[in-house]
C-alpha cells in the first residue's frame, strides 16, 4: 500500500518529510483516522532511540492525538505507544 511505501520512505532516510506529511493529514482530517493509525503502528515497529528532536517535535503530538494513540491495540506488556511517550518526556524539552 500507499503507507508501506511511506514507511520504507522513512527507514530510507525520508523521515521528516513523510512524518511531516502524515502529521498534516491528521490536522486537516482529510485521511481515514484508521490508515494514521495503521502508519502509527508501522513506525513505531521500526524506530528505535535515539531520536532527533525534529522527529520527536513531529511525531509526538501524532501519537499524544486521542484518535491515535487511545485506540492503538497492544499485545501483552509491550506497549510501543507509550514506552516511546515516556522516551520522549524523558529524554527531550517538551515546547508546545
Amino acid at each position: 500500500t500507499l503507507l508501506d511505501r511511506m514507511v520504507h520512505l522513512l527507514s530510507r532516510g525520508y523521515v521528516l518529510p513523510v512524518v511531516s506529511y502524515i502529521r498534516k493529514c491528521l490536522e486537516k482530517l482529510d485521511t481515514d483516522i484508521s490508515l494514521i493509525r495503521y502508519f502509527v503502528t508501522e513506525v513505531l515497529d521500526v524506530i528505535a532511540p535515539p531520536y532527533t528532536s525534529d522527529f520527536v517535535q513531529l511525531f509526538l503530538p501524532i501519537l499524544e492525538n486521542d484518535s491515535i494513540a487511545g485506540t492503538i491495540k497492544t499485545e501483552g506488556e509491550h506497549d510501543p505507544v507509550a514506552e516511546f511517550i515516556a522516551h520522549c518526556k524523558s529524554n527531550f524539552i517538551m515546547v508546545n
